[in-house]
C-alpha cells in the first residue's frame, strides 16, 4: 500500500502527519462524549467501509466508544462531528477527513492500493488521533508508528503474495510450453510419417495408372476410328425460347415447340409453332395491338458432326410456314379488328446434341420471307401503323427430348 497525504500545507507523512493533524483539526472530543460522525462513499467506492463499520475501527483504535455514526445525506453536511469522504480514483483510492465546524479545511489521503483496506486504516488511525487530545505525545506517538510498522508489514506482505503469484505464473508458462513443445514435436513427426505414406500410395496409384493408359493406348492403336452413326427413326421434341426480328415488330419474344422424326439417316421430318409476343403500336389517340400465331412444316437433311468425343447434328431444314396475323384497334371512338392468313416460306440450320439419358439441346436460325406484305392502319391516320418486313428472322434454343 502507498499513502499519499497532501493538504494545503506542506506534504507530510506517519507521525508528522498525525501532530499536524491534530492542531489543524482543532476538534476535541471529552473521553466521556461520542462524537457524530458521517461516511460518504462517493465515485465508485462502495468497498470502502460504510458509517457504522468505520465507527468501529476508530472506536476500537480509541479503545471506547468515541464516534458514533450517522446517516450522510450530503458530502458537505454540516453540524457538530466529522465527515470522512471516500471516492475512487484512476489509480487507487482517496479520502477527505474534515470537521463539520470548519468546512473550509479538510485533509486528504490517497492510497495507490487496489482496495480500501489500508485507506481506510489509515483514516481510522488519524481520526483516533485527533479525537483522543488527552492521549500523551508519547502514546500518540506509538499509535502513529504501530500504524504505519502495520502498513510496512501489509505492504511487505502483499508484495510477496505478488512475487509467489508471479512465480507461479512462471512455472504454468514454462510447463505449458515444454508440454506444447512436445504436442508439436509429436504431431510434426505424425505428419511426416502421413506425407511418406501418402506419398508411397500416390507412387503407386500412379503407377497403376500409367499401366492402365499403357493398355488403353494399346487398345486404341489396334480399333479403327469410330464412325459416326445417326439413329434412324427416332421422335424428338423441342421446347424453347426465340428472339424474332420483322414477325410483329423489330423484335419480340417468341415461344417455339417442334416434333421432329427421322425417317431415313439423314433425313428428318418436323413440325411446329411459333408464337411471338403480341406487339403494341401507338397511333393518334389509340393503339393497334398485332399478334400472330405460326404452324411451321420443315424437311432436313442431316449431317452427323463429331465433336471429341461428343457426335452432334448439324441440320439444314426447307420451311413453310402457314398462320394468323391479327390486329385490334384500341382506344377510338370506332374500334375493330381484323384477322389475315399469311404464308411465308424460307430456310433454317439447326444443332443438336445429347446432355444425359434422352435430354438434349437444339440451337436453330431462321429466315422467313412473307408471300404478301401486310400491313394495319387506322382509319383517318395517314399511312400505316404496322407494316410486315420483307424478310423475318427468328434465333431460337431450347431442351430437346429424344424417344
Amino acid at each position: 500500500m502507498i499513502v499519499l497525504w497532501s493538504s494545503v500545507w506542506r506534504q507530510r507523512s506517519g507521525i508528522a502527519f498525525a501532530a499536524s493533524a491534530l492542531a489543524a483539526l482543532s476538534g476535541e472530543a471529552r473521553a466521556d462524549e461520542t462524537t457524530p460522525l458521517r461516511v460518504v462513499r462517493a465515485n465508485r467506492a462502495e468497498s470502502c467501509p460504510d458509517g457504522a463499520t468505520f465507527a468501529a475501527r476508530v472506536n476500537a483504535h480509541m479503545r471506547r466508544e468515541a464516534v458514533v455514526a450517522e446517516v450522510a445525506r450530503a458530502a458537505d453536511a454540516g453540524g457538530h462531528g466529522y465527515t470522512v469522504r471516500f471516492e475512487r480514483r484512476a489509480k487507487g483510492f482517496r479520502a477527505a477527513l474534515r470537521e463539520n465546524a470548519n468546512a473550509g479545511h479538510a485533509r486528504t489521503i490517497t492510497d495507490l492500493g487496489s482496495d480500501c483496506t489500508g485507506l481506510a486504516d489509515a483514516v481510522a488511525v488519524t481520526l483516533a488521533i485527533v479525537l483522543d487530545d488527552g492521549m500523551p505525545l508519547e502514546a500518540q506517538v506509538k499509535t502513529a508508528v504501530e500504524a504505519t510498522a502495520d502498513a510496512k508489514v501489509t505492504i511487505a506482505e502483499k508484495r510477496a503474495t505478488v512475487a509467489e503469484a508471479k512465480v507461479a505464473i512462471a512455472e504454468t508458462k514454462a510447463s505449458a510450453a515444454a508440454t506444447l513443445a512436445a504436442e508439436a514435436t509429436t504431431k510434426a513427426l505424425a505428419a511426416e510419417a502421413k506425407a511418406a505414406a501418402f506419398i508411397a500410395n500416390a507412387q503407386v496409384v500412379a503407377a497403376e495408372k500409367q499401366r492402365s493408359l499403357d493398355k488403353l493406348q494399346l487398345a486404341m492403336d489396334r480399333t479403327p476410328p469410330p464412325v459416326a452413326v445417326i439413329p434412324q427413326e427416332t421422335l424428338a421434341l423441342d421446347v424453347g425460347g426465340a428472339a424474332s426480328f420483322g414477325l410483329v415488330g423489330a423484335l419480340a419474344p417468341a415461344l417455339v415447340a417442334d416434333a421432329t422424326a427421322r425417317v431415313a439417316t439423314h433425313v428428318g421430318l418436323g413440325v411446329g409453332f411459333i408464337l411471338p409476343e403480341s406487339q403494341t403500336f401507338a397511333a393518334g389517340p389509340g393503339e393497334v395491338a398485332v399478334s400472330l400465331a405460326l404452324g411451321i412444316v420443315r424437311g432436313c437433311y442431316v449431317a452427323p458432326l463429331v465433336v471429341g468425343s461428343h457426335t452432334w447434328e448439324l441440320s439444314a431444314c426447307p420451311e413453310l410456314a402457314v398462320g394468323a396475323l391479327r390486329g385490334e384497334g384500341r382506344g377510338y371512338a370506332t374500334t375493330g379488328r381484323e384477322t389475315r392468313p399469311w404464308v411465308l416460306v424460307g430456310a433454317s440450320v439447326e444443332g443438336s446434341g445429347s446432355v444425359v439419358g434422352p435430354l438434349g439441346w437444339f440451337a436453330r436460325t431462321q429466315l422467313l420471307v412473307p408471300t404478301r406484305d401486310e400491313r394495319f392502319g387506322v382509319q383517318g391516320i395517314d399511312g400505316a401503323v404496322f407494316e410486315a418486313g420483307p424478310a423475318t428472322g427468328l434465333v431460337s434454343a431450347g431442351v430437346r427430348a429424344g424417344f
